[in-house]
């Protein structure tokens, strides 16, 4: 069955928004509130409104030894993390640590999951989210999507979300976008579907689409979902272009 156009594809998905019906209504958060890192132009997924959320601006006491400039073990940025977080470092401390996280990538992941699963500080929460996200890798994202779909609390399922939409990047979008698309874990593709619509990932148009023409059935109506849903304006010229272009078909 071939489908003329994207902007039909796009109407089809809205009147079988019954059946698909993962996504949630929009909410706007309080541009007072603060968080890590977070990408510009970005609109956060719905789910309950979130109380203001501030990263005390503190600076922290020696005897915390968590300033990025303090020895260490090498390897140990997720335990300076964690304890700049305790402490209540200031902003500029947290992001070179989660820096340092980042770049450490795979060897970060176990200790970033098992202390997203415990924290319920809101902060902290943010903060082992978001380096997830950042990492980026298959790997990271399902250790993120496995603590989101646990939880229980809807404001920090909510939060974790957020930042996974926040910390997106070139890379991490793929693999969003190929667990969107199929993986055996229904919340998972949920889960990635959900951030897709949030990222402020440009690229991240033209890669659905091209995914979306491989695939039929469901799993084609579900990538469909997802471009129809992205509401950050970063992604906004994407979508006009892939409107106004000649090859509007996607797939037989």
């Amino acid at each position: 069955i071939r489908i003329e156009t994207f902007a039909w594809l796009v109407i089809g998905v809205i009147l079988a928004g019954a059946i698909y019906s993962f996504f949630g209504s929009k909410t706007t958060v309080k541009p007072t509130q603060k968080v890590i890192a977070p990408a510009a132009g970005s609109r956060p997924d719905s789910k309950p409104q979130v109380r203001s959320i501030h990263i005390p601006d503190k600076t922290p006491s020696p005897k915390k030894n968590v300033s990025t400039g303090v020895s260490r073990k090498k390897g140990d940025a997720v335990n300076a993390l964690r304890d700049a977080l305790a402490a209540h470092a200031d902003q500029a401390t947290i992001n070179a640590v989660l820096q340092e996280v980042v770049q450490q990538g795979a060897s970060s992941v176990a200790a970033l999951q098992r202390l997203l699963a415990e924290s319920h500080d809101k902060t902290a929460i943010q903060a082992y989210a978001y380096a997830l996200s950042k990492i980026g890798s298959k790997p990271a994202l399902e250790a993120l999507f496995s603590v989101i779909s646990k939880r229980s609390d809807k404001e920090e399922k909510y939060l974790m979300e957020r930042m996974l939409a926040e910390g997106a990047s070139d890379g991490s979008v793929a693999v969003m976008i190929d667990l969107a698309a199929g993986s055996s874990n229904e919340e998972f593709r949920t889960i990635s579907g959900r951030g897709l619509t949030n990222v402020s990932v440009p690229q991240a148009v033209d890669e659905l689409a091209e995914k979306a023409k491989a695939l039929k059935g469901e799993d084609r109506a579900r990538l469909v979902a997802i471009i129809g849903n992205m509401n950050s304006p970063a992604v906004e010229p994407a979508l006009q272009k892939q409107v106004m272009s000649a090859d509007l078909t996607i797939g037989k």
